[in-house]
């Protein structure tokens, strides 16, 4: 299950699900809810310290990681955080080189990704 969020922020959310849950009772629906929630979370943490790091977004050292697309099976570039999830073969990944994404045209949110290796895709 692809999350786009944090080491960081998935502990977060398992501390904070772990504190709720003890005070629930332990037949009670809603502890047995947290218990999903705690399944899923863990299955999430366990894909984001596995993660390919190829770079950080120069703004806020966001990470930049690579995977297959949960959707079509291609290779796709993501950043922790933010909405993303671009096809790797579209960008020219070699260490040293930026690339300006954009997150939310709309909003006008963009980001400064810095790649720290070489990646290439077959194309």
């Amino acid at each position: 299950m692809l999350s786009n969020h944090s080491v960081k922020s998935i502990e977060s959310s398992i501390a904070y699900i772990n504190t709720t849950m003890s005070t629930c009772d332990k037949d009670s629906k809603k502890r047995e809810f947290f218990l999903n929630d705690l399944r899923k979370l863990h299955s999430q943490l366990k894909e984001a310290k596995s993660r390919v790091i190829i770079g950080f977004d120069k703004k806020d050292n966001a990470k930049v990681y690579i995977t297959t697309s949960p959707y079509n099976g291609y290779l796709a570039i993501y950043v922790e955080e933010k909405p993303s999830g671009w096809y790797a073969e579209r960008f020219n990944i070699e260490a040293g080189k930026t690339r300006e994404v954009v997150y939310d045209g709309v909003q006008g949110w963009f980001g400064n990704l810095e790649f720290t290796v070489t990646f290439k895709t077959a194309q």
